[in-house]
């Protein structure tokens, strides 16, 4: 069988507003104090887009301040590896 269609434009246009939604409330959160909340937000983020560089870092900081270090070292990891692949490519950092 044929592969799918792309989506529609306006649906991935929806899907980055709603990751950035999801990183922006988590960014909030975190400065509310208000980890778990924060933690949930910057997980959604990365379901829309798990190349997203700055969400693994945000969540490995959110995932560091519960002394989840394991976790958050696996995310800190995972900004690291796509920024250097983002960079030999030529491609901008996305913010």
């Amino acid at each position: 069988p044929p592969p799918p269609p792309p989506p529609p434009r306006d649906s991935i246009r929806r899907q980055r507003q709603m990751c950035i939604r999801d990183r922006n409330m988590g960014l909030a959160l975190v400065r509310q104090g208000k980890i778990d909340e924060a933690i949930i937000h910057f997980s959604e983020a990365l379901k829309i887009r798990p190349d997203y560089a700055a969400v693994h870092n945000n969540l490995g900081a959110a995932l560091a301040k519960q002394g989840r270090i394991e976790e958050a070292t696996k995310h800190f990891s995972e900004a690291l590896r796509i920024t250097r692949n983002a960079r030999k490519k030529g491609l901008p950092q996305r913010q």
